[in-house]
């Protein structure tokens, strides 16, 4: 391949980031469950950050409790958030709306995309 040059597009690497670390493999309709998601601080610094969780975004994925859940990470801190959730309709659903507000780090607020599939 003489001549030609490999092209790479870098990933953008967030002062927080956030994934799911624990997910049932199956879930039944209207019947609660837990997942655990990881929030994992790669600053120097104490963050105080704010999980939200977007209600219009989720769809059929309902969240049990607080919209919003409150931490605080030490610097390179990862820390697990337990939530209860519902799946409302049958059929495979995305967990998405979820995002992540610091006023320390530089974007006023993170989105995750989907993070994970819920069957």
């Amino acid at each position: 391949l003489e001549g030609h040059q490999i092209q790479m597009k870098a990933m953008a690497v967030f002062d927080l980031d956030l994934q799911v670390v624990q997910c049932p493999a199956q879930v039944k309709v209207e019947e609660p469950f837990s997942l655990e998601l990881q929030v994992t601080n790669r600053t120097g610094e104490l963050l105080q950050p704010i999980v939200g969780f977007d209600l219009r975004l989720m769809g059929a994925v309902k969240l049990q409790g607080p919209c919003q859940r409150s931490l605080q990470l030490e610097p390179g801190q990862r820390k697990r958030l337990p939530i209860e959730l519902v799946i409302t309709v049958p059929g495979l659903h995305s967990l998405q709306g979820v995002s992540i507000a610091c006023d320390k780090v530089g974007a006023e607020r993170l989105d995750f995309g989907v993070l994970c599939d819920l069957l």
